[in-house]
């Protein structure tokens, strides 16, 4: 699942309130956000690479890293419901 996918269902999760269903979507959800960032982590080493231009890094890693922080922002809100 993407970030942008993760972002979106974390919110839909929110705004379909409190309950059992909610509260196993968010479970869900929580456990593909730790796989999403340990693939992050991973990719973020491979970005690394020689063969990938520093300006590359410069954009892509930052704008993932803050696509991380709302979703965790996002679970974090998901949890307290």
């Amino acid at each position: 699942m993407g970030a942008a996918t993760l972002e979106s269902e974390f919110q839909s999760a929110l705004d379909a309130g409190v309950g059992p269903s909610a509260r196993e979507r968010t479970g869900e959800l929580t456990d593909l956000y730790r796989t999403w960032r340990a693939e992050l982590a991973r990719f973020g080493v491979v970005l690394q690479s020689p063969d990938i231009p520093q300006k590359s890094r410069d954009i892509v890693m930052p704008t993932l890293e803050r696509m991380s922080l709302q979703i965790a922002a996002l679970e974090a809100r998901a949890l307290e419901s």
